[in-house]
């Protein structure tokens, strides 16, 4: 996993004295560079990008949090951590027990029904 103790992006992002917005979305691979006709990925992920970018301009830092914790289709590069497009913009990956991708239209089913 990648140290951020040393990373200058990530002491900038947390060391700022703006506001904060955490911005969740449950498309199933969200990253900065959108790659239009994989599994779950599209038009809202675009959205997402943008605006947090508008937020970012208007001098806002920005957490997108997205599930992670499998690898990423045509990469295959683990979906872990946090991924920062600048400082003030960045992508955090929350994992749980599973190491496969869910599309967004298969989420409610692995929600435990105890969770509400």
């Amino acid at each position: 996993m990648f140290e951020y103790t040393n990373d200058p992006t990530h002491h900038a992002f947390t060391n700022q004295d703006s506001p904060h917005a955490l911005m969740i979305t449950n498309h199933g691979i969200h990253q900065w560079d959108v790659v239009p006709g994989l599994p779950d990925t599209g038009g809202q992920n675009m959205f997402i990008n943008i605006f947090t970018q508008t937020l970012a301009e208007l001098g806002f830092r920005i957490t997108i949090a997205n599930r992670g914790g499998y690898r990423h289709p045509t990469t295959n590069e683990l979906q872990v951590g946090l991924r920062y497009r600048d400082a003030r913009q960045r992508i955090v990956y929350l994992e749980d027990d599973r190491k496969e991708l869910i599309r967004k239209e298969d989420m409610d089913e692995q929600t435990p029904k105890n969770v509400f």
